[in-house]
Order: structure tokens, then C-alpha cells, then sequence
């Protein structure tokens, strides 16, 4: 007897599918403004069966493209250093440098300074991570608008202690670059550019299922 499992999935979740069922077939369906991507993946053991992963875009086709289309699907680049990763606040390619250089006067009296994209994290001897994350944190710049002051460091990246690693001494390490990042589009324009050249356009679900069969 045969079966078949039917799951929709969010446009990331689908790309994350689509890389790993690497024997799986990519079909489409378009009405009405709206795209339907889906796989099917056949599958012998322990029974014969089609497993088919869908999700929609642009469902709505007014401005806002539906709960799919609006989705992002680029990278934020990042950087691990020591014991705390840092990861930009902005999709693509990033510019961002942190370093930490051992000038502070006392363990506690951690500071920051940014100079463009260049942070400065400023620590002590045996300054530890939480110490560290703080002064990223609260870190502000005055950027000369006497109504507006900007968490500059924050506004940069954020930043995430490994776990059980707060309280490890930290030391001076030079300007390390974010890397990683990948521009950041909607959904459509990635389905459109990316993915559709390489699918079929099919009528409907069960006939990209059955010429699966």
C-alpha cells in the first residue's frame, strides 16, 4: 500500500528541504498571482510512498505578498571570538570588525568606542565574557542630535555568550571581520530568480505527484 505525506512549510524551511532531498523533483503551480512550489520525494523503504513539501508565495497579491513572500532569506554575517559570537543586525555582506584591546583600567571598568564599522571592545586583565557582552550592550553613542542617542555596538551586531561560558577570562584579540553574510531578498524575487528556471510547471499538485509514480 502506498501513502503519501503532505506538509507545508515556511520559504526557509523549503530551501533547507530542497538542499537536502537532493533526489527530490521541484514543481510549481502559479493562479492568480500565486506561486505553489512543492517536492515530491519517493521513497521504497518500508513502504512505497511520495512525500510532497509545499509552500505558497505571494498568496496575497496586494502589496504585502502574503505571509511567505515577506519572509527574508539572506545571511547575517558573524563572527565567533573566544567565548561570545557576534552576528551583524543587517543582512549581506558586512563590514563590521571587532577587536578587544587589554587598556582598561580595571577588571569591571570594560568600555567600548566604535569608529565607523570598527568596534573596540576595551578589557582588562582577566576581564571575563559577561563582562565583555555587558560593555557591547550598553554601550551609547552620542552622535551630536541632542534627542537622539543610538546604542551604537548594539546597532551593529548582537551578541550571544556560549553557554556555561560567562564567567571565562577573555583576552586581547586583533580586529576580527564578520564573514558569512548573503544579501538578504524576499521570497518571490528568490523563488523567481533561483528556483523556477529549474521546475515544472504542472497543473496541479496531484499531477506533479503522479507523474512522480
Amino acid at each position: 500500500m502506498a501513502y503519501l505525506q503532505d506538509v507545508e512549510l515556511n520559504w526557509n524551511t523549503f530551501k533547507v528541504v530542497r538542499a537536502q532531498l537532493v533526489s527530490a523533483t521541484l514543481y510549481y503551480l502559479k493562479n492568480d498571482l500565486q506561486y505553489v512550489p512543492f517536492l515530491v520525494q519517493e521513497s521504497t523503504a518500508p513502504m512505497v510512498g511520495q512525500s510532497v513539501y509545499y509552500c505558497g508565495i505571494g498568496r496575497d497579491p496586494g502589496a504585502t505578498k502574503g505571509p511567505y513572500a515577506v519572509l527574508t532569506s539572506g545571511v547575517k554575517a558573524s563572527a565567533h571570538i573566544q567565548d561570545i559570537t557576534y552576528t551583524a543586525t543587517a543582512y549581506g555582506v558586512s563590514s563590521v570588525t571587532l577587536a578587544y584591546v587589554a587598556d582598561a583600567l580595571a577588571v569591571g571598568k570594560e568600555s567600548v568606542t566604535v569608529s565607523g564599522n570598527a568596534i573596540i571592545v576595551h578589557i582588562a586583565i582577566g576581564s571575563i565574557a559577561q563582562q565583555v557582552y555587558a560593555a557591547i550592550v550598553a554601550w551609547n553613542a552620542y552622535n551630536g542630535n541632542a534627542t537622539f542617542n543610538s546604542q551604537a555596538a548594539a546597532y551593529l551586531v548582537s551578541a550571544v555568550i556560549d553557554a556555561g561560558r560567562e564567567g571565562i577570562v577573555q583576552v586581547a584579540v586583533g580586529a576580527t571581520a564578520l564573514a558569512g553574510g548573503t544579501t538578504a531578498v524576499t521570497a518571490i524575487v528568490d523563488w523567481e530568480t533561483n528556483f523556477m528556471p529549474g521546475a515544472t510547471l504542472v497543473p496541479s499538485i496531484s499531477v506533479g505527484v503522479g507523474l512522480e509514480l
